[in-house]
C-alpha cells in the first residue's frame, strides 16, 4: 500500500509492466501497467501523467504530455488509451515517463526509470508504409529464381544419417524409460519428477528411499543404510552410520550420525543423539540432546543440549535447557527445568541450584505442585533449510510419492504420507504418515506411520515411528517418541513423551506422559500426569494422579486423585485414592488405602490398605500396614506400629513396644516407645522433660475433679512420676489431695512423694483396716547416715531393705516390684502406734506406782505406829 505523508506520495519501488497494443490506422494505442510498492500491488485510484522522450534519461521530450484523472488500480493492474499523435513516432527509440497522484491530490511524484516502447505504437504507419517493391514475382527473390537459391536434390536430405531417431543422443518424449543424460541451464519444472534411485544436488544425494519404507532428506542422510528399515532421517549427515538399525525417527544436521543398530530412537535436532550407536528406545529433542549417549536406552530428553554428558545411562528423562547428569551412566534418573542437575540412581530433580547463570547469581528454584506441574523453562531445536524444489503436484522416488503439498499449506514428506489429505496447515514426514487424514487440520506428524489412521483430527503433534498411529478424530494431542500414543483414537489434549508413553491409551483424555513406558497402559483415564520410566505404567482408568521420578505408581490400575513424587514411589500401588508419597522407595507396597501423606525416602514401605496416616521422615511408618489415622514424624517414626490406629509418634524411632500394638497412644522423643493403648510417652529415662509455661492434669473432663498424682498406677491416676515439684504447693487445685515435704530425702523442698495424704477424708481411701504395728517394729529399726549417688549429699534414713524385711507395709515398690522407698506417712502412723502403746504402758506404770507409793504409806504408817 502507498503511505501519505503531507500529501506527498511515498513510493519504495515501484515497479511497472508494459503491454501496448495498436488500434490499426488511427493514432492512439491501449497501455496496461502495473503498480506495486515495495513488491505489494497498489489498490485505489489515481491521477497520472503521460510523456514520450527519445532517451531513456534527460532528451527531449516528443509531443504534448498526456493526463488521465481517475484511474483504478485494482492488484496493481490499470489500463488506459493514449494519443501522442502520429508525429511522435518517427522510427528513433521512445521511451515513456509517468508521473502519479494520489486522485484529487495534484502533487504528482515522477517514476523512474523510464520505460521503452515496443514496436505496437508504430503500427500507426502502416497507412503510409512505402511499397514492397521486391514483392512482385513471387518465385523470384530480389530478381534472382528460386533454383539458385533452393535446393531440392542434395542426397543428404534422404539419406539416414546419425543421430539416427530415437538415438540416446535426443531426450524423447516417452512414457517408457530411457537412457540418456541431459545437462540443461537454467530452471525447468514438470508435473512429476521420478528417479528411480535418489534426487542429488550438485552431485550430492539429498533425497532418497533406499530399503525398506525408509526416506531420507538431506546430504549423506542414511549414507550406510543396509537392512535398515522404516526410518525416517532428515538433515546433514542424519543417520550417516546406520546399518540394521529400523524404525528411527532422525531430523537436524548430524541427528543419530553414528547409529549402526539402535532402534526405535527419536531425535529431533541440531546434533542430537550424534553418538548413539546401539542405543535403542530413545528419544532426543533439541539442539545438542543426548549427544554423546552411545549405548544408553529408554531416555527422553528435551531441550537444548540436554544431558549431552550421559553415555551409557539408562532410564532418564531430561527435560529442560541444558539440563545434566552428574555421571555418564546413570539409572532411573530424572532432572526438570534449565540447568537441572541429577547426579544420582534412582533420584528426580525439579529446577536448579542455586549459583551463577550467565554472570548473574541466581537462587535454587522453587518447586510448587499445587496439583498440576508447572514447568517454566524453553524448548529450542534447530531449524532446516534446502534449495527450493518446484513441482506442480509432488515429487516421487521409485514410482512412489515422497514429497508433496497438496490441499492448502500442507507438506508431505514421504510413501503415502497425506495420501487422502483434504485438510489445510498439515506437516506429515515419514512411510504412511497421516496416510488416512481427509479434514483434519494443524498437525504435524514425523516418523513412519505416525497419526497414520488420523482423519479429522487437529491440532496434533506426533514424533517418532507409530506415534499415534491409531488416532482418528482425537485433537490438541502431542505424542514424542516411538509408539507413543500409538492406539489412541478420540482421545484429545494429551501429551505423551518417551517411546511407547501412553501407548494404549484410547479416549483418555488431559493427560500428559513423560519418559519411557510412563501411562503405557492408560486407556481412559483423565488428568494424570506422570513423568519417569515408567511412571503410572499399569493405570488404566484412573484419574488426576501426579506421578513423578521413575517407576512411581508402576503398578497402579484404577486409582484416583493420588501424588507420587521420587523414584519407585508407590510402585507396587494398584490402588488407593488422595495418596500423597514423596521420596525414594515411599508406599511401595500401597494396595487399597487412601489419604495417606508419607515424605521420605522408604517411608510407609508396607503400607497396603492402611488409611488416613501421615508419616514425615526417612523410613517413617515403615511398618504400618492397615492401621489407619496414624502420625509420625522423624526418622523411623512409627517403628514396630503395623495395625495400630489413631497414634501420635514425634522424634526418630518413636513407636511402640516389640509385640504390642496400640491405639490412640502418644510416643514423644527420640526412641521412646509406647507398651499400651491411650498412653502418653514423653522421652526416655535419661531425659529431662521441661514445660515452659502452664501445665494442666485433668481427671476426666471436668475441672472440678481434681486430678490424682502417683508413683504407682492407682484407681483413676492422672499422672504418674517418683517426684513432681511445685514451687509453691499453695497454688495447687487443693493442698488436701496432695502430700508435700520439706527438704529431705535429697531433693528441694515441696515434693510429692504420693498419690494422696494418708491423713486425708475416708473419701479418698478404700479397704480400710487397722494398722498395730508399733514399737515392735520401731524398736527394730536402725537408722543410718549415708550420702546420695545423685548429689552426694549428706543425709540419715532408714534401708529400705531392711525396712521391707521387718514390715512390708512401710515401703513402696517399683512396677517391677523391686524396693522403692520407705514411706513416710507409713512411719508417722508407725510412731503414732508406738507412742499410744508407749502411752499406754506409761499408764499402766504410773497406776503400778500409784499403787505402791499407797501400799509404802500404809507400811510407813504402821512402822510409825508401831516406834511409838
Amino acid at each position: 500500500m502507498y503511505k501519505f505523508a503531507d500529501l506527498q506520495l511515498k513510493l519504495a519501488a515501484l515497479v511497472i509492466v508494459l503491454s501496448a497494443s495498436a488500434i490499426a490506422q488511427t493514432t492512439a494505442f491501449s497501455f496496461q501497467g502495473k503498480l506495486s510498492d515495495g513488491g505489494i500491488p497498489a489498490n485505489g485510484s489515481y491521477d497520472l501523467q503521460f510523456r514520450i522522450y527519445d532517451s531513456l534519461a534527460g532528451g527531449t521530450q516528443v509531443g504534448s504530455s498526456v493526463g488521465i484523472s481517475g484511474v483504478i488500480a485494482t492488484g496493481g493492474i490499470f489500463s488506459v488509451e493514449l494519443d501522442f499523435g502520429a508525429g511522435a513516432f518517427d522510427g528513433g527509440d521512445r521511451w515513456l515517463e509517468i508521473a502519479v497522484s494520489p486522485a484529487g491530490a495534484a502533487t504528482f511524484t515522477t517514476l523512474a526509470p523510464r520505460q521503452r516502447l515496443g514496436s505496437s505504437p508504430y503500427a500507426i504507419r502502416s497507412l503510409s508504409s512505402e511499397f514492397a517493391e521486391t514483392a512482385i514475382d513471387s518465385a523470384s527473390l530480389g530478381g534472382l529464381p528460386a533454383a539458385s537459391f533452393v535446393n531440392t536434390t542434395d542426397p543428404r536430405l534422404s539419406d539416414a544419417r546419425q543421430p539416427l531417431p530415437g538415438s540416446n543422443d535426443y531426450v524423447r518424449n516417452s512414457d517408457t524409460s530411457q537412457t540418456a543424460n541431459f545437462n540443461i541451464g537454467g530452471s525447468g519444472r514438470a508435473e512429476v519428477f521420478n528417479a528411480n534411485d535418489r534426487f542429488e544436488i550438485a552431485g550430492v544425494r539429498v533425497l532418497s528411499t533406499p530399503g525398506t519404507n525408509n526416506l531420507f532428506l538431506g546430504k549423506d542422510a542414511g549414507a550406510s543404510n543396509d537392512t535398515g528399515v522404516a526410518n525416517v532421517f532428515l538433515g546433514h549427515f542424519a543417520g550417516n552410520a546406520n546399518t540394521s538399525g529400523f524404525a528411527n525417527s532422525f531430523l537436524g544436521r548430524y541427528a543419530g550420525a553414528s547409529n549402526t543398530t539402535g532402534f526405535f530412537n527419536t531425535f529431533v535436532g541440531h546434533n542430537t543423539g550424534t553418538a548413539n550407536s546401539s542405543g535403542e528406545l530413545n528419544t532426543f529433542i533439541g539442539v545438542q540432546a543426548g549427544q554423546s549417549n552411545s549405548t544408553g536406552k529408554y531416555n527422553s530428553f528435551f531441550g537444548a543440549t540436554a544431558a549431552s554428558q550421559n553415555i551409557t545411562g539408562n532410564n532418564l528423562t531430561m527435560l529442560g535447557y541444558d539440563t545434566r547428569v552428574g555421571a555418564s551412566d546413570l539409572q532411573f534418573a530424572t532432572a526438570i527445568g534449565s540447568r537441572a542437575l541429577v547426579g544420582a540412581n534412582d533420584t528426580i530433580v525439579l529446577g536448579k541450584i542455586a549459583g551463577n547463570y550467565n554472570g548473574q547469581s541466581r537462587p535454587a528454584d522453587r518447586v510448587v505442585i499445587p496439583g498440576d506441574l508447572n514447568v517454566v523453562g524453553s524448548f529450542s531445536a534447530g531449524s532446516f533449510t534446502a534449495s527450493i524444489f518446484d513441482a506442480a503436484s509432488y515429487f516421487s522416488i521409485g514410482g512412489e510419492r515422497v514429497l508433496a503439498n497438496p490441499g492448502t499449506r500442507n507438506i508431505f514428506g514421504g510413501f503415502n504420507a497425506g495420501l487422502a489429505n483434504t485438510g489445510t496447515d498439515n506437516s506429515f514426514f515419514g512411510w504412511n504418515s497421516g496416510r488416512f487424514n481427509t479434514s483434519g487440520t494443524n498437525n504435524a506428524f514425523y516418523g513412519a506411520s505416525s497419526g497414520y489412521s488420523n482423519t479429522t483430527g487437529a491440532n496434533n503433534s506426533f514424533f517418532g515411528a507409530n506415534s499415534g498411529n491409531s488416532n482418528t478424530t482425537g485433537s490438541s494431542n502431542s505424542f514424542f517418541g516411538s509408539s507413543a500414543g500409538l492406539f489412541n483414537t478420540t482421545g484429545t489434549r494429551n501429551a505423551f513423551y518417551g517411546d511407547r508413553s501412553g501407548l494404549f491409551n484410547t479416549t483418555g483424555r488431559d493427560n500428559a506422559f513423560f519418559g519411557f513406558a510412563s501411562g503405557e497402559n492408560t486407556t481412559v483415564g483423565l488428568y494424570n500426569v506422570f513423568v519417569g520410566s515408567y511412571s503410572g505404567a499399569a493405570n488404566t482408568t484412573g484419574g488426576q494422579n501426579t506421578f513423578v521420578g521413575a517407576e512411581t505408581g508402576r503398578a497402579l490400575t484404577s486409582g484416583f486423585q493420588n501424588t507420587f513424587v521420587g523414584s519407585r514411589a508407590g510402585r507396587s500401588a494398584t490402588g488407593g485414592a488422595d495418596n500423597i508419597l514423596v521420596g525414594y522407595d515411599s508406599g511401595t507396597s500401597l494396595t487399597t488405602g487412601d489419604g495417606n501423606t508419607y515424605i521420605g525416602t522408604r517411608s510407609g514401605q508396607s503400607l497396603t490398605s492402611g488409611r488416613l496416616n501421615t508419616f514425615i521422615g526417612i523410613g517413617s511408618g515403615g511398618q504400618v500396614t492397615t492401621g489407619v489415622g496414624n502420625l509420625g514424624i522423624g526418622y523411623g517414626a512409627g517403628t514396630q506400629n503395623s495395625t495400630g490406629s489413631g497414634n501420635i509418634f514425634i522424634g526418630g524411632n518413636s513407636g511402640v513396644q516389640t509385640g504390642v500394638q496400640v491405639t490412640d497412644s502418644i510416643a514423644i522423643g527420640n526412641n521412646v516407645l509406647v507398651g499400651a493403648s491411650n498412653t502418653i510417652a514423653f522421652g526416655t529415662a535419661s531425659q529431662t522433660t521441661i514445660i515452659n509455661g502452664r501445665f494442666r492434669i485433668l481427671n476426666g473432663a471436668s475441672e472440678s475433679t481434681p486430678a490424682v498424682i502417683s508413683y504407682s498406677s492407682p484407681a483413676g491416676g492422672g499422672l504418674w512420676a517418683r517426684h513432681v515439684y511445685f514451687a509453691n504447693p499453695s497454688q495447687l487445685f487443693s493442698q488436701s489431695h496432695l502430700c508435700h515435704v520439706g527438704a529431705t530425702d535429697g531433693v528441694p523442698a515441696n515434693v510429692l512423694t504420693f498419690c494422696s495424704s494418708s491423713f486425708s477424708s475416708d473419701a479418698n481411701k478404700r479397704d480400710i483396716q487397722p494398722f498395730s504395728m508399733g514399737l515392735d517394729v520401731l524398736g527394730r529399726l536402725n537408722p543410718v547416715k549415708f550420702r546420695f549417688t545423685g548429689n552426694n549429699l549428706a543425709s540419715v534414713g532408714l534401708s529400705a531393705e531392711e525396712v521391707n524385711a521387718l514390715a512390708p507395709e512401710l515401703v513402696s515398690k517399683k512396677e517391677t516390684g523391686e524396693v522403692d522407698e520407705v514411706s513416710e506417712a507409713a512411719l508417722i502412723t508407725l510412731l503414732i502406734n508406738s507412742v499410744k502403746q508407749q502411752q499406754k504402758q506409761i499408764e499402766e506404770l504410773k497406776r503400778s506406782i500409784a499403787k505402791l507409793e499407797a501400799e509404802l504409806a500404809r507400811t510407813d504408817r504402821k512402822d510409825e505406829r508401831k516406834d511409838k
